[in-house]
């Protein structure tokens, strides 16, 4: 999966109409940023160091993210901070 294709997949859970932005390494990291130019992240290896496999999706984990962020933007508007509690 792309930077781009995980983009839009947040874009569609959030809902609205949310402009994805490309911005440059240069501009983000500098000019003397390097990067690899294509990951591809092996689970089974990942499962095979950690001893565990992972137990949510991917949206699933956006999920509970989008919903992370929802609630401590409420908490922000109310004055308090994303953790406190009533």
């Amino acid at each position: 999966m792309s930077i781009r294709q995980l983009a839009k997949r947040v874009v569609a859970k959030v809902g609205g109409e949310i402009p994805i932005e490309h911005i440059a390494y240069s501009e983000a990291y500098g000019e003397d940023f390097e990067d690899i130019q294509r990951r591809v992240p092996e689970v089974d290896k990942l499962k095979q160091a950690i001893g565990s496999k992972p137990s949510m999706t991917l949206d699933e984990i956006l999920d509970d993210i989008i919903a992370w962020r929802r609630l401590a933007g409420l908490a922000e508007m109310r004055g308090r901070s994303p953790g406190e509690r009533v």
